[in-house]
């Protein structure tokens, strides 16, 4: 209901929820008697598959939200977030064939997680185009990332692996930092990167450790 947008959370369940073939629009978050849920939609303790659907004008902390969950996204389009498109937190799956564009702050956050990437477009992120942290394990092939501010930040112990990345007209490539000091070091390894019209291609922490093509 576009006169009352909130949003949709499963909370602990242990069959899988599949959705396929919905449109998600205009949804914002959860706030009703002791409910304060941020995100959309929400997944927390709960395994979920979601292939060919369409998530437009989120109005919240995250278009999808998705909490200590097995998960599966494929095949899906996430348009015009004010916030992130995708935040996985301490979560376990893979994201396949997915293009986001125009959120306003990450297109795809993980903290805490373990992700299979392939197939990704994501275009025009008013922060990062994907963002590492709390030392994630992400495996990612074919990306595209164009006019993010940051192309890719790897922060706070994380460990990620790349091939076949494409970064475009974004202010920063590459971002490996330490931004809680609980966490050890962050490398982020990358196979077959092009760079095109980068202000500053690398930024890189004392400590932490970047691989380009071996």
């Amino acid at each position: 209901d576009e006169n009352s947008p909130g949003g949709i959370a499963v909370i602990d369940t242990s069959e899988v929820s599949k959705i396929e073939h919905v449109k998600f629009k205009n949804l914002g978050s959860i706030e009703e008697n002791y409910l304060n849920i941020p995100g959309s939609i929400t997944f927390y303790q709960a395994p979920v598959n979601i292939e060919y659907c369409f998530f437009e004008n989120s109005n919240s902390e995250d278009a999808l939200n998705i909490v200590r969950s097995d998960f599966k996204i494929k095949n899906s389009f996430f348009y015009k977030s004010q916030s992130d498109a995708i935040d996985i937190d301490f979560s376990e799956g893979i994201i396949k064939n997915l293009k986001i564009e125009k959120s306003l702050n990450d297109g795809l956050d993980l903290s805490g997680s373990n992700v299979n990437a392939a197939n990704l477009k994501i275009i025009n992120s008013g922060d990062k185009g994907i963002s590492l942290g709390e030392e994630s394990f992400f495996n990612g092939e074919k990306i595209l990332i164009n006019q993010s501010y940051v192309g890719i930040a790897n922060k706070d112990g994380s460990i990620s692996s790349i091939k076949n990345i494409y970064i475009n007209k974004s202010e920063y490539g590459l971002a490996i930092f330490n931004k809680k000091a609980e966490y050890g070091k962050a490398m982020l390894t990358l196979k077959n990167l092009e760079l095109n019209e980068i202000i500053e291609k690398y930024l890189l922490s004392e400590g932490q450790i970047l691989i380009v093509d071996e």
